[in-house]
């Protein structure tokens, strides 16, 4: 609306072409406040999101790294729990083989103690033999070949039947 048309006295025309640019100032002031306020508003709006987004990242990379922690943890129980069975598995394998060396070890020595006992026997019967056996005299210089058949024909008896007698001995003669 004009108000050169209408006869307004001049001071009233100054007053309300004063509040129309005034009212006017204020609609734009309105707006670029509204303008201003609704940026702020999207910025605020933005950052307060962003700062969640992080927040809800960091929350997950706290979770991840905590599930990692418990994997790890579990991966490196395990080996150890490998690692104590492959060790027991290695001892019993170790005490196998000591057990086996054992075995052969006292077979051997059994081997030796019935050898010398054998030999021993052997020494004895041998003694017994040179105790009981007595060389007739006439087989003592035998030099005729009668008496020297004579003479091992009676060596012979003597001995199978000192042999006969030996055997109906008990072992620990």
């Amino acid at each position: 609306m004009e108000f050169k048309d209408l006869e307004i006295p001049p001071d009233l025309a100054v007053s309300l072409e004063r509040q129309r640019q005034q009212h006017e100032t204020s609609l734009l002031s309105k707006a670029i406040i509204g303008v201003i306020t609704i940026a702020l508003g999207v910025y605020i709006g933005n950052f307060l999101y962003t700062k969640y987004v992080i927040y809800e990242a960091g929350k997950a990379l706290e979770q991840f790294n905590a599930q990692m922690a418990a994997e790890t943890r579990q991966m490196q129980a395990r080996m150890a729990e490998k690692a104590e069975r492959e060790r027991q598995y290695q001892l019993a394998l170790e005490q196998e083989r000591t057990r086996q060396k054992q075995m052969e070890l006292d077979f051997r020595q059994r081997q030796i103690d019935t050898q010398l006992a054998a030999q021993e026997e052997a020494r004895r019967k041998e003694a017994a033999w040179d105790k009981h056996y007595k060389k007739p005299a006439m087989c003592v210089n035998a030099s005729r070949q009668s008496v020297m058949v004579e003479c091992g024909n009676d060596y012979i008896r003597a001995r199978q039947k000192f042999e006969a007698s030996w055997a109906m001995k008990p072992a620990s003669n």
